[in-house]
């Protein structure tokens, strides 16, 4: 029987708990100051040169089908990878994970959307892939520092 390593108080050292992280996505500064994610999102994560072309392939795939809920292990399978080895490849060519770019992906296509003051915020939340509106309040929120509407409030006037 394998023994789990224990840190303090006998509290497991490896799981979810110590996985968390503050919800910030990593933003990188390029040479000329800019933050490397901004918009739209497929532009924003800067391939190498050499960028494997089924990574390539399933940014465009998970852009197109946003509002569908793409999971990681679909699209793996779809260009014939194991989930562990497309996200180590996602990883290593775009500098995000795989669900942080899902995440960042969709609230960037909510900033734009919420511009368009002719779409109520539950057709943006729908249109990016959350089931609920709350999900998409949350999240903006936790980015941004504003719920969408407040965010369409400041950037209509």
């Amino acid at each position: 029987m394998r023994r789990m390593a224990t840190g303090r108080a006998g509290a497991p050292t490896h799981g979810a708990a110590n996985q968390r992280s503050s919800g910030r996505l990593p933003v990188r500064p390029t040479s000329a100051g800019t933050a490397l994610l901004s918009f739209p999102i497929s532009s924003a994560v800067a391939l190498p040169p050499t960028c494997d072309a089924r990574i390539a392939a399933s940014i465009k795939v998970a852009d197109s089908e946003l509002e569908k809920g793409i999971r990681e292990i679909d699209l793996a399978s779809k260009f014939a990878l194991s989930r562990s080895r497309f996200g180590h490849l996602f990883k290593a060519q775009t500098g995000l994970t795989f669900r942080q770019y899902v995440r960042t992906a969709r609230l960037a296509r909510a900033k734009l959307l919420l511009r368009d003051m002719r779409l109520r915020v539950e057709e943006v939340a729908w249109r990016c892939g959350y089931a609920h509106t709350s999900n998409l309040d949350r999240e903006f929120e936790r980015e941004f520092g504003l719920a969408p509407s407040e965010f369409r409030r400041s950037s209509s006037g």
